[in-house]
């Protein structure tokens, strides 16, 4: 058994993370800062602005929603190998690929957001009838 020494000792030795992993950080940020304008752009102005159209109609963003959720499936079905089936050597991993499964899941969700633009999101629920599928389903029974 390990005495508080020992365990602060083991703490203090952490290894220190390595000059590519210490610049890889900012450097994502300062894209992602550059990036942001282009964003709020293309929200604003809508689908012009990317060259889409009947030839090509839809963009690198459903790639990157299938890329992620794909991601977040596998993350969460190797938690559930952990926490489900009680598979006790995966069980230092299970927590990371949870909250990997999770914001994943979130970032799939903000690339479809991105592809549809803020008015196509509301557009089938404001405008549809009330009795059909997409507004509450209570008349197609």
């Amino acid at each position: 058994m390990a005495t508080s020494a020992t365990l602060d000792e083991s703490l203090d030795a952490s290894p220190k993370p390595s000059p590519l992993i210490r610049w890889t950080l900012p450097l994502l940020a300062i894209i992602a800062v550059v990036g942001l304008p282009a964003l709020v752009y293309r929200l604003y102005a809508g689908l012009v602005v990317t060259n889409l159209g009947s030839v090509v109609p839809w963009g690198v963003w459903v790639a990157f929603y299938i890329y992620f959720i794909g991601l977040s499936a596998g993350s969460f079905l190797l938690s559930t190998v952990v926490y489900v089936f009680k598979y006790e050597k995966l069980e230092p991993v299970g927590r990371i690929a949870l909250l990997q499964a999770f914001f994943c899941l979130l970032t799939g969700m903000i690339f479809i957001f991105i592809d549809l633009g803020p008015d196509n999101l509301t557009y089938p629920h404001q405008f549809s009838k009330f009795l059909g599928i997409l507004g509450g389903g209570k008349g197609s029974y």
